[in-house]
């Protein structure tokens, strides 16, 4: 069996601030990283005088940068979970040091994984009709049809519809169609 071909510094650096387990490690162990993600010889000098709070300090400053594209997509569920912003921030950052999104279309796939992990730990502040939207954007699908007990409407809330369909090309468009009180 061939042995896979060593990895630049530029790519290691890039896997170091995408994964929050592998900077703990690197914390931990330089050399041994080095040697687990299969860095060439000749980029170890440089790995081995990284600092790891500098790369923390890096890959929150790229954490945020997810976050601030994140939370457009999801202002009720943001809100929701209070603390003007701190607390989405704070439960973002804790999802995504260990996941890294890697679809087409990176920032509804982030959302996803956002909704997905406040599903399981904070359901009373997911907003079902930005999961639903994150879901139809991330799945791909040409039309979804979803049934929401509370919607939004005036100084309160609706049973209703959510509709999505996606036309040929990547635009797609979405209606809500309230249920009679």
């Amino acid at each position: 069996m061939k042995p896979a071909a060593a990895i630049d510094f530029v790519t290691a650096l890039g896997r170091l601030l995408q994964s929050g387990p592998l900077r703990d490690a690197f914390a931990a162990d330089p050399a041994e990283v080095a040697r687990q993600i299969g860095l060439s010889e000749s980029e170890q000098g440089a790995w081995l005088r990284l600092a790891p709070a500098e790369l923390e300090a890096q890959a929150v400053v790229l954490l945020k940068k997810r976050f601030d594209l994140v939370r457009r997509g999801l202002p009720r569920t943001c809100q929701a979970l209070g603390g003007e912003g701190k607390e989405a921030w704070k439960m973002f950052r804790t999802y995504a040091r260990d996941y890294w999104p890697d679809q087409k279309n990176p920032v509804a796939d982030d959302a996803r994984g956002f909704c997905e992990t406040l599903r399981r730990t904070r359901p009373d502040a997911l907003c079902r009709i930005e999961y639903h939207r994150v879901r139809f954007l991330c799945d791909g699908s040409r039309w979804s049809v979803r049934w929401l007990t509370a919607v939004p409407f005036r100084s309160g809330f609706r049973p209703g519809v959510q509709i999505f369909l996606r036309g040929r090309s990547t635009r797609w468009h979405e209606w809500v169609v309230y249920a009679a009180a």
